[in-house]
């Protein structure tokens, strides 16, 4: 299994993950409570995923009502 696919089930934050065409690998979908919670994240993703490069979108609105972020970054507790 490739690293970034492991992290969707590592990461808590890690709501999706999809291989997709063009000059990334994967899209990730994730969620965070702020700025400082997606640096963390990423600066995880690129440490312990082997992540080598991240492109971020954020979304600024979306039409359903989504769960709440998780409380804190890193791995997922069983």
């Amino acid at each position: 299994m490739h690293a970034t696919s492991r992290s969707s089930a590592f990461f808590a934050e890690v709501v999706d993950a999809v291989h997709v065409t063009g000059p990334y690998d994967y899209l990730l979908r994730v969620r965070v409570r702020d700025t400082s919670a997606l640096d963390r994240l990423l600066r995880l993703l690129k440490k312990d995923a082997g992540v080598a490069q991240t492109q971020t979108r954020l979304a600024l609105r979306s039409p359903s009502s989504p769960s709440p972020a998780p409380a804190a970054s890193g791995p997922a507790r069983p």
